[in-house]
C-alpha cells in the first residue's frame, strides 16, 4: 500500500530497539503497519496474534523504520495503557483495516478474548501486562538462543498489598514501570524490584466531537464512567449515585449519566447499581458499547465528571475529561492526585478503611479510601450553582494535563529510561 505522506525521522532508540507487547480485552482487535522511508507499508490481518507475531522473523522492525500501532476499538484495560506508550515513543496510531483480507476469518472470529499484539525488534521489550498475564507470556515466548532482550514491565495496582506471585514476576524483568508514584510505592514495597513512576501519555489534541445522540436527556449533566470488571467496590458507582441523590432533587433539572461496560459479566454487581438508581428517572444507566468518538462526545456534552473511587492507579477517564476541559469531582486519593489539585479539580476528602471481603482480586486486609459522599454532593451543587467558575477550573485542568501528560514529555521520559538500561551492563 502506497501513501503520499512522508515519514518524519524518529529517535533511533524508539524506532529500532523497542518492541511493545500489550493485552487487549474482548471486542478489540489490532493491526500494525511497518512504514519505511518511502512510505511503502503493509498491514498484517487483524487475526495476527502474539504467538504468530513473536515467532515470525519478518515481523521485526527493519533498521530506520518507524512502527505504527492501531487504535483499539474501545478504551480501557491494559490495551489503553500500551497504545499511548507506543505513540509516545514515536509510533503513530491509525484505524485498523475494515475490509477482509484473502483467507482471513470473519470479524466475529477475530475478536476473541485475550488477544495480544507484539512488535519484535532487537533490544527491548516493553510489556504492558500485569504479572498474572506476564508469567504465562514469558514462559511460552522465550527469546531464541543467543538473542538477548531487556524486558521492562508496565504494571498497575491500586492497594497497598500485592497479590501472590508479584514478587516472583518482578524477578523476570529488568525494571517495572508504574503509571503513578502512588502505584510505584506499593510495587516497590511488595517486590523490592526497581520501579519507576511512568505516567500514561494522553492524546492531548482537542478534536471536534461528533453530534451527541438525540436521546441523551437535557439539563445539567453529571457523568460517571466505570468498568464492572474493575469491581464496583473500587470504582464505587453506588457512592456516586448517592452523592448525586443528595445533591439534586428530581425536579432540579439535573441528570446523572452512569456509563459502564461489562455488566453482563458481573450480573449481581449490575443489579446493585440498578437498585441504587430506583425511583430516579434523572439517573440514566448506559451500558452499551460505544466508539471512542462517541465516548468523547459524551464527555464533551456533560458538565462535569464524578469519580468517588476508593483506589485509582492512574485515573484515565478523569484525565481524559480534564483534557476536554471538564471540571472533575474525584476522591483525593490515588494516582489521580498526581495531576489533580485543588486549583484544577474538586477533590473529595476521605477516610482510610479496609478493603474487606468479596472484592475479587483485592486482599481483604488491604487499605483504601472511603470518600465523603456529602462533600462530593456539595461539590456537585457548587458546580451547578456557578458554571462559569467551574468552567474556568476545567480550563485550568486542561492546560495542566496537556503539559504534564503530553506524549512528547512522557516519550522523552521513556527514552531516557531505555538509554539508562542500555548503558547498564546488568540490564
Amino acid at each position: 500500500m502506497r501513501s503520499d505522506r512522508k515519514c518524519a525521522p524518529r529517535e533511533s532508540l524508539a524506532e529500532e530497539e523497542t518492541s511493545l507487547i500489550g493485552c487487549l480485552k474482548c471486542s478489540r482487535f489490532c493491526s500494525f503497519t511497518i512504514q519505511g522511508d518511502e512510505c511503502d507499508s503493509f498491514r498484517e490481518p487483524c487475526e495476527l496474534s502474539l504467538p504468530r507475531c513473536a515467532s515470525r522473523p519478518d515481523a521485526a522492525t527493519p533498521q530506520g523504520r518507524a512502527c505504527r500501532l492501531s487504535r483499539e476499538r474501545r478504551r480501557g484495560g491494559r490495551g489503553s495503557a500500551a497504545l499511548p506508550r507506543g505513540a509516545a515513543l514515536g509510533w503513530r496510531t491509525r484505524a485498523p483495516a475494515r475490509r477482509r483480507t484473502p483467507g482471513s476469518r470473519p470479524r466475529a472470529d477475530r475478536l476473541r478474548q485475550g488477544g495480544r499484539f507484539a512488535l519484535r525488534t532487537t533490544r527491548f521489550n516493553l510489556i504492558c501486562l500485569n504479572p498474572e498475564q506476564l508469567i504465562p507470556y514469558r514462559s511460552s515466548h522465550a527469546a531464541p538462543s543467543g538473542h538477548r532482550r531487556t524486558t521492562v514491565a508496565a504494571w498497575n495496582w491500586e492497594v497497598d498489598i500485592l497479590p501472590p506471585g508479584w514478587a516472583d514476576a518482578a524477578s523476570e524483568v529488568a525494571e517495572i514501570w508504574a503509571c503513578s508514584e502512588f502505584t510505584a510505592s506499593f510495587i516497590r514495597a511488595g517486590t523490592g524490584a526497581p520501579v519507576v513512576a511512568m505516567p500514561l501519555p494522553l492524546a492531548t489534541a482537542i478534536a471536534r466531537p461528533p453530534a451527541l445522540a438525540p436521546d441523551l436527556p437535557a439539563g445539567f449533566r453529571v457523568l460517571m464512567i466505570f468498568d464492572y470488571l474493575s469491581t464496583i467496590q473500587r470504582k464505587n458507582p453506588i457512592g456516586a449515585i448517592e452523592a448525586y441523590r443528595q445533591a439534586f432533587a428530581p425536579s432540579d433539572g439535573a441528570q446523572l449519566i452512569v456509563k459502564s461496560i461489562n455488566g453482563a459479566h458481573r450480573v449481581e454487581a449490575r443489579e446493585q447499581v440498578e437498585r441504587a438508581a430506583i425511583g430516579r428517572s434523572d439517573i440514566v444507566l448506559m451500558e452499551e458499547t460505544i466508539s471512542g468518538a462517541a465516548r468523547d462526545a459524551l464527555v464533551a456534552a456533560c458538565d462535569c465528571l464524578l469519580s468517588l473511587h476508593r483506589g485509582e492507579g492512574f485515573g484515565l477517564s478523569l484525565a481524559d475529561a480534564m483534557v476536554a476541559g471538564k471540571p472533575v469531582v474525584a476522591t483525593a486519593y490515588g494516582g489521580n492526585t498526581e495531576f489533580m489539585r485543588p486549583t484544577n479539580s474538586y477533590l473529595v476528602p476521605y477516610e482510610m478503611t479496609n478493603v474487606g471481603p468479596g472484592c475479587e482480586h483485592y486482599p481483604p486486609e488491604a487499605r483504601w479510601a472511603e470518600p465523603d459522599v456529602s462533600s462530593a454532593a456539595a461539590a456537585l451543587r457548587e458546580i451547578a450553582g456557578d458554571v462559569g467558575v467551574a468552567r474556568e477550573r476545567g480550563l485550568t485542568a486542561q492546560a495542566d494535563v496537556r503539559t504534564l501528560l503530553a506524549p512528547e514529555r512522557i516519550g522523552r521520559l521513556m527514552l531516557r529510561r531505555f538509554e539508562a538500561l542500555r548503558s547498564d551492563p546488568a540490564a
